[in-house]
């Protein structure tokens, strides 16, 4: 999963660097922060996006387990007074 996104990501850079190349060659260091910035936020998107994959599979395994639990017979007390 983190492969495709990684790939998407990169060809949509690339895309992006392509475009802002040809509309700009006179500004080369503004087209760099610009692409840095995108980056940064493609990055902190993917993080989130897998975050947010990894809790919803914790909430199911949990959700799974408690019902599981929930089927198991009380332990009674076997104790004599």
């Amino acid at each position: 999963m983190k492969q495709i996104i990684s790939f998407i990501f990169l060809l949509t850079q690339r895309s992006i660097a392509m475009e802002n190349s040809d509309r700009n060659k006179e500004t080369p260091e503004i087209d760099k922060t610009i692409l840095e910035i995108n980056v940064q936020r493609e990055r902190e998107k993917e993080e989130k996006f897998v975050n947010l994959i990894i809790e919803i599979i914790v909430s199911a395994t949990l959700r799974e387990y408690y019902e599981k639990s929930d089927k198991i017979p009380a332990v009674q007390s076997t104790r004599t007074e």
